[in-house]
């Protein structure tokens, strides 16, 4: 038997993806092995169709093998599941906001996070991952608001911890950019959605066609009001494909 069935069993695995699900209420999916620890998101607008990956090597290299550490690598990933539908969060920023629930998670429920920062603090900055240092800050800090929840009796609703994560800025200066700093691709240690070069490619593509449908019925608009809301749709589905073309450039084949 591989040395990682030993370290992580098919049990630990399904136990942090249970815990994972029960913390945001969603609904437990199908778990396959994978080139990384991902999720694919399948149908944006749904969760239900997703599908978590696993790579005991990649979790075992990392030293990410306590139960704990589990649950918070999972807590990221689900936390990419619930942000489906909310749009102001990609990229980098949407990495620090599944960091910082996991620390969110750890905090309100005692959970040890040493093992996942020190894991996560390895991190190569790149154009769609934050470096460790950042990352670690945003976990910090979700332990520091779960902190808050406790203390002052707040109900820990997923649009109350996103609100107060708009309030996150990190201590150091030279980290409080969103970009991070561009190192090697292939150096990377993270996690996050997963989908190949073809497939960001082609996501990319789809978002350009509702771009131009909304630039269209923009040249047709009598009214202002109408014109500039349809510029504006146009203008995020334009961004929206650049920001996966941009995903495309740093994902190799799968």
């Amino acid at each position: 038997m591989n040395i990682y069935d030993f370290i992580i069993s098919d049990a630990d695995i399904t136990t942090a993806v249970s815990n994972a699900c029960s913390f945001f209420g969603l609904p437990e999916v199908p778990i396959v092995n994978s080139e990384g620890v991902c999720v694919w998101s399948n149908d944006v607008h749904t969760t239900f169709d997703d599908i978590l990956g696993v790579n005991r090597e990649q979790l075992y290299d990392m030293g990410m093998i306590s139960d704990d550490s589990l649950k918070l690598a999972y807590t990221h990933e689900c936390a990419h599941r619930a942000l489906q539908g909310y749009d102001n969060y990609e990229g980098t920023q949407e990495e620090l906001v599944c960091d910082y629930f996991a620390g969110i998670h750890a905090g309100l429920n005692n959970i040890d996070a040493d093992q996942f920062e020190e894991a996560l603090s390895k991190t190569t900055g790149s154009e769609t991952h934050p470096n460790g240092a950042l990352r670690v800050e945003a976990i910090e800090y979700g332990k520091q608001i779960a902190s808050d929840i406790k203390t002052q009796g707040i109900e820990p609703t997923f649009d109350y911890c996103l609100d107060r994560f708009d309030d996150f800025q990190p201590t150091n200066s030279d980290l409080s950019t969103m970009d991070a700093h561009l190192g090697d691709p292939d150096s990377i240690i993270s996690f996050g959605s997963a989908y190949s070069k073809e497939e960001y490619v082609a996501k990319a593509e789809n978002c350009y066609k509702e771009a131009d449908k909304y630039y269209d019925k923009a040249q047709r608009d009598e009214k202002a009001s109408d014109k500039a809301h349809d510029l504006e749709q146009a203008e995020k589905w334009r961004r929206r494909g650049d920001e996966y073309i941009n995903k495309s450039k740093y994902t190799g084949n799968k």
